[in-house]
């Protein structure tokens, strides 16, 4: 069977370096499909991502996550290309740190919109027209397990999603669906920036690293610790 990934925010930082991992030779998936609401570096990516890939078919998709009925489009999209999605990383994430006093009604709704409802109706759309799925993996953050000053929609955002992807995996594991939560530590991303940006990025974790970890986390050596759901890269 033809696999394909799907990844969101896959324009820059740890989704593009997950689209760039598994577009390898060594990677069993035939196709890749990349997300992102920014078309012109969409578009950058896919070529970046196409110098890499050999064999492999690459397509961009341009979707606004934060846009009400986003996933019935981006899925009406991705079957218009003939395409059956195996697995799927959730992994675009929106953040706008401040004082708790000064969060905006718009900025918590976002927040939640991209971070928690759009993983959820990326997979729900996805079972519900029948696509079946190998893997699951959603990108939460070590802020989800320790809440830290000025960040509190963002980490409860990402708490918030651990605690969905222990629900799926508990109720999907009969249809064969692994689904494994990755919380990455600091790490060098356009959103790190927005979090932290007095910190020098080359001193922690980079985007490569995330997606060596969740590639080996998805091949065959790693089956006998899928059991597990919740995983922490530092």
């Amino acid at each position: 069977m033809m696999k394909t990934m799907l990844i969101t925010g896959a324009s820059r930082g740890i989704g593009l370096a997950i689209a760039k991992r598994f577009s390898l030779s060594d990677s069993e998936f035939s196709t890749i499909v990349l997300v992102s609401r920014d078309a012109k570096r969409l578009e950058e990516a896919r070529e970046e991502v196409r110098v890499l890939s050999n064999d492999k078919a690459v397509h961009a998709i341009v979707a606004d996550l934060g846009q009400t009925g986003f996933q019935c489009q981006l899925f009406d999209e991705i079957e218009g290309l003939g395409l059956q999605v195996t697995s799927i990383v959730n992994n675009a994430g929106y953040t706008a740190p401040c004082k708790f006093d000064d969060i905006q009604d718009i900025e918590l709704d976002l927040t939640l919109q991209i971070n928690v409802k759009a993983p959820l109706l990326i997979v729900r759309e996805a079972r519900r027209r029948g696509h079946k799925l190998d893997h699951i993996v959603n990108i939460a953050s070590t802020a989800g397990m320790n809440g830290r000053p000025k960040w509190a929609t963002y980490s409860a955002s990402k708490a918030a999603i651990r605690v969905a992807s222990e629900s799926m995996k508990e109720e999907f594991a009969p249809d064969g669906t692994d689904v494994l939560c990755i919380s990455p530590g600091r790490c060098a991303t356009d959103l790190r920036k927005t979090l932290a940006p007095d910190e020098d990025p080359t001193t922690i974790m980079q985007p490569e690293d995330v997606a060596e970890g969740i590639a080996l986390m998805l091949s065959p050596a790693a089956k006998v610790l899928r059991h597990e759901n919740n995983f922490v890269f530092r």
